[in-house]
């Protein structure tokens, strides 16, 4: 099993977008959910515990995070948020939110 990373980190617009390049599998996102995140990380309202984290997997891809990652591009704030690496790719162990 592969060890996980955790830690916190201030997700610029830019590295959102760098985030968001590591997507494997296309998913359907809620324009309205990422519009709701991304209003209130414009006004500073964003509490970065509030959901489960970023998420990647052992092979670096992206399983959980996207409305949040499009919310902070589409803010132009930089949010703090909680970032897990190393999450195993087996589906049984995939963060979901």
């Amino acid at each position: 099993m592969a060890k996980k990373r955790t830690r916190i980190v201030s997700v610029t617009p830019a590295r959102a977008r760098k985030m968001l390049a590591k997507i494997k599998a296309a998913r359907v996102l809620s324009s309205r959910r990422i519009a709701r995140y991304a209003e209130a990380m414009a006004r500073g309202a964003w509490v970065h515990d509030a959901l489960p984290p970023i998420a990647f997997d052992t092979d670096g891809a992206l399983v959980d995070g996207h409305h949040r990652l499009r919310a902070v591009d589409r803010s132009g704030a930089t949010v703090r948020m909680l970032v897990v690496e190393g999450v195993d790719p087996d589906p049984g162990d995939k963060i979901v939110h």
